[in-house]
């Protein structure tokens, strides 16, 4: 039995109105480039530059959004607040931290589910 998927396709199919070459592009640059947004978010995180950060949660943001990755989008919404405010500056790796768990995990279910 495989475990429960994070993420959810009917924003993308809705966007995507049924044409299944712009959904297999948007799940294939999901994957694709989610890795490098999480390295730079880490790297970020030890230089302690959230203005920088908060930008690239903020560009990033949408594309959980577009995969259906609810469980992270909280966390990226508030990682945006934190960074912006530089208040707690504590929780942000924790929140990174979270995010990137998710993101690798949708990453694997993606590829085993459409043979990435």
């Amino acid at each position: 039995m495989s475990a429960a998927k994070l993420y959810n396709l009917d924003y993308l199919k809705e966007l995507a109105a049924g044409d299944n070459t712009f959904m297999l592009e948007m799940i294939n640059y999901f994957v694709a480039n989610s890795p490098q947004v999480l390295e730079q978010m880490d790297t970020l995180v030890k230089n302690k530059d959230w203005a920088m950060l908060r930008e690239v949660i903020h560009k990033f943001t949408p594309n959980m959004n577009l995969i259906g990755l609810k469980s992270a989008i909280n966390e990226a919404n508030n990682l945006e607040i934190l960074a912006e405010n530089r208040k707690d500056p504590d929780k942000i790796p924790v929140l990174v931290g979270f995010i990137r768990e998710k993101v690798e995990i949708v990453i694997a279910q993606l590829k085993e589910d459409f043979d990435i």
